[in-house]
């Protein structure tokens, strides 16, 4: 693997990334929620469904 420079501008898309501020507000609890239902519950039932026909 070589060690190459970055791009300038994925550089500073790196650092603000970094930055707490840049970071966005945090997920709450029905983020999470929400976030599982449609990774884990939704497919799910769609294979059971897929399985049954």
């Amino acid at each position: 693997m070589s060690a190459e420079p970055l791009d300038p501008a994925l550089e500073r898309v790196c650092v603000q990334m970094s930055q707490t501020e840049m970071q966005g507000e945090a997920l709450t609890s029905r983020d999470y929620w929400l976030l599982a239902l449609v990774t884990i519950a939704v497919p799910a039932l769609l294979v059971l469904i897929g399985a049954l026909l």
